[in-house]
């Protein structure tokens, strides 16, 4: 239910069932769908991973807390046995929600890593809108210059594979 700008009660005025109702239990109905996820926490959602081809993973955590229009997530995720991911590939991650479409595709929104098990390497990356459903690892180590600075694409330039973590925290618009 929307805001009601609240009106003013005068002396000598009946303050009616409908007064109330209008006045105050509706705008703290209102007020309360904005407390409702703060006081609910975190909710688990089950994002893709993709290079290329959809990966096969296990979830070890990934959730979301949508306060109205800002969402942030967590997301911890190991590639399991099964599809792998497909070397020279950028690396993406799926939104919980739908986000605003940003005019700008580097815009950083959070960071991540991924760890190679062939090579116990740890590749550190932004994260940044790939576009209105998921979000792509760019490397952190050079300059973006011609837009291929992409984990999977650069510094780690391996598929995913079996054992590998992928991990990160990010905070966006949602549409």
């Amino acid at each position: 239910m929307p805001w009601t700008t609240p009106g003013t009660a005068n002396a000598g005025d009946v303050l009616t069932a409908a007064f109330w109702n209008t006045q105050v239990r509706d705008n703290l109905n209102d007020i309360d769908t904005y407390v409702d996820p703060i006081r609910d926490g975190f909710i688990d959602y089950t994002p893709a991973l993709v290079q290329s081809a959809t990966v096969t993973k296990s979830i070890t955590y990934a959730r979301y807390l949508k306060i109205n229009k800002l969402v942030f997530v967590n997301f911890e995720m190991v590639v399991s046995a099964g599809t792998a991911g497909t070397a020279g590939n950028r690396i993406t991650v799926a939104l919980p929600a739908t986000a605003v479409s940003y005019s700008n595709v580097f815009t950083s929104v959070g960071s991540g890593s991924i760890y190679n098990a062939s090579n116990a390497s740890v590749y550190p990356g932004l994260l940044i809108m790939n576009n209105t459903t998921t979000v792509t690892f760019t490397t952190t180590a050079t300059v973006q210059v011609n837009g291929n600075q992409y984990l999977g694409i650069s510094d780690f330039t391996e598929g995913l594979a079996n054992g590998d973590f992928v991990s990160g925290s990010f905070c966006y618009q949602a549409a």
